[in-house]
């Protein structure tokens, strides 16, 4: 300082609202991408020993032929599980993408069937990814539009739809392809999805399906088999009248 005078130094601009969102944003896309990376090398190396790791399974089951045969029968239906969660994902995300496609085209929304292709790809992962389809394509129509009320008639239509296709036929067909009653297979997608949030949605299901797949074959978890099973309880008999 000259003259006994002091300069005051400008403080240092703030980051606004939308850039700290945007920062926070970028932080999450960067730790989505390196788990489904990390995911990727897994799946890579599980892919690259072949059936070595399954032999493996076999040979810690245990010495006796039984035990064997079990572990490779839990190991073949989890393997049909996972095929046959993967058809009734791609079956439910087209019914989504369809019907997001056909509400956004009725209601006279530019680029449906983006937007539908979007929504059936978003609903990889189960009731997150509905809940940003609403949210964006009422925010698309609202950009279009500019009317509130149209907005969230659109985005409402396409929660409905989202509801009732990703929640109760998504439930229904899943306890149906893997046996499990539908409240089970809710009630483990909340538990999973609180526990790890939109990847605990994820695998969620085959977690269920895999455990289940166990249940049955283990004598010693048969007492759990109700609370998983979707067969209905055989009717107690009747003594025979004389």
């Amino acid at each position: 300082a000259s003259g006994g005078k002091t300069t005051a130094t400008a403080p240092a601009p703030q980051p606004t609202q939308i850039q700290r969102w945007i920062s926070e944003q970028s932080s999450k896309a960067l730790d989505v991408i390196i788990d489904i990376g990390i995911a990727g090398l897994l799946a890579y190396f599980l892919l690259a020993v072949g059936d070595a790791f399954r032999r493996k399974l076999v040979r810690v089951a245990g010495p006796t032929l039984a035990a064997r045969r079990i572990t490779v029968e839990i190991l073949d239906e989890i393997d049909a599980q996972v095929q046959r969660y993967l058809l009734t994902m791609l079956i439910i995300n087209t019914l989504i993408g369809l019907a997001t496609w056909g509400i956004l085209a009725a209601f006279g929304v530019e680029h449906a069937a983006l937007w539908g292709v979007t929504a059936a790809v978003l609903h990889i992962v189960p009731y997150a990814g509905s809940a940003l389809t609403i949210v964006a394509t009422g925010f698309a129509a609202f950009v279009q539009f500019e009317e509130v009320s149209r907005a969230l008639f659109v985005a409402l239509s396409v929660g409905v739809a989202a509801t009732a296709i990703g929640m109760g036929l998504s439930a229904w067909i899943q306890g149906r392809a893997f046996r499990i009653n539908a409240v089970t297979v809710f009630v483990a997608l909340l538990f999973f999805g609180w526990l790890w949030g939109g990847w605990g949605l994820l695998v969620g299901v085959p977690l269920l399906a895999v455990a289940k797949t166990t249940i049955d074959r283990l004598p010693s978890l048969e007492r759990f088999v109700p609370l998983l099973s979707d067969e209905p309880k055989p009717a107690p008999a009747t003594p025979e009248k004389r």
